[in-house]
């Protein structure tokens, strides 16, 4: 059980694990959501114990569909299907990327992509990723011309934000 106490907030949270050095995944009583916790942004946290110093386990009850529990439980495939740990549904998205670029992949997906029998031209593939699909449009403009994303809403998505940054860069 973490505890966080600012002067807005007090949150108690069923910490599940730690990402990343820090984000603390876990649950709240009562409610479905799996949250996000940037705990290197917080200050007077933690570790809530009994009264003999042992850490207190939170009672978190089972509910049809919980997001997470010990039983199938892959922090890194939790975390390639929220990149940068956003919250939208994560969803299928193929991606072509040129045969010789597969780390690029392995650094955000781990295992989990697949590659496609889908044709494309010599020397690249189409693979398929289940992730958030917000977050994909920053991901894949980080990797510009290394990947291209096939989804038509994520494309539509790219093109807007390149003409906001065509706008603030000045392309007169």
């Amino acid at each position: 059980m973490l505890k966080h106490s600012d002067t807005l907030h007090h949150t108690e949270v069923a910490g599940y694990c730690r990402l990343k050095n820090y984000y603390c995944i876990g649950l709240k009583k009562e409610d479905k959501r799996v949250w996000h916790y940037r705990v290197d942004l917080m200050s007077d946290v933690e570790i809530v114990c009994d009264e003999e110093g042992k850490m207190m386990l939170a009672e978190v009850c089972a509910f049809d569909g919980l997001p997470i529990s010990n039983t199938c439980w892959n922090p890194e495939k939790y975390m390639s299907e929220h990149l940068n740990m956003a919250y939208d549904e994560p969803r299928d998205i193929y991606i072509k990327i040129r045969n010789s670029d597969y780390t690029i992949l392995h650094d955000w997906f781990g295992n989990h992509y697949k590659k496609t029998k889908k044709a494309c031209e010599e020397g690249y593939d189409i693979v398929v990723v289940k992730t958030s699909p917000s977050m994909m449009v920053h991901w894949a403009m980080q990797y510009g011309t290394k990947v291209e994303i096939m989804d038509e809403e994520i494309r539509a998505k790219i093109r807007d934000e390149i003409g906001k940054m065509r706008e603030m860069y000045g392309a007169k």
